[in-house]
């Protein structure tokens, strides 16, 4: 996930856990709840050199995902909800944490794997608000259950 505000980028490892409820073949509910797997440090000029801060990200949230499948074993899907973020910067002296709540949406495809496994890609737009923006691609291993 790269985030971009005021001026600095970071890119974070951030982990998903991911809930679905189908409801109809086309038509499903999806839950996500994120957590930073691995922080990103940005340095941010001073009158002390450049001084480091580590970025972390959570947050959840919840999506209307429609899809089709135009063979058996392969699904593009589009969905779009919202998310409510939180983004802590802890360096030297301190931390400061930005949250807000964001539409968010994006796309992808999920390939089939025997009966229950999948392999997805996606990219998703999961914060952009104020000028503070949060997106990115993913590969994924999921199962079905």
């Amino acid at each position: 996930m790269q985030i971009h505000d005021s001026g600095f980028s970071a890119t974070p490892g951030v982990a998903i856990l991911r809930y679905g409820y189908q409801i109809t073949p086309n038509v499903a509910i999806e839950a996500d709840g994120l957590a930073t797997a691995q922080h990103a440090t940005v340095y941010v000029p001073s009158v002390l050199g450049a001084v480091p801060f580590n970025i972390r990200v959570s947050g959840g949230g919840l999506f209307v995902k429609g899809s089709i499948n135009p063979m058996p074993n392969l699904e593009f899907f589009a969905k779009v909800g919202a998310i409510d973020a939180s983004v802590n910067a802890a360096g030297y002296g301190g931390s400061v944490t930005a949250t807000g709540t964001s539409a968010a949406y994006g796309a992808g495809a999920h390939v089939g794997i025997g009966t229950s496994a999948y392999v997805q890609i996606d990219y998703m737009s999961y914060y952009d608000k104020n000028g503070a923006q949060a997106h990115g691609p993913a590969l994924s291993i999921g199962w079905t259950f």
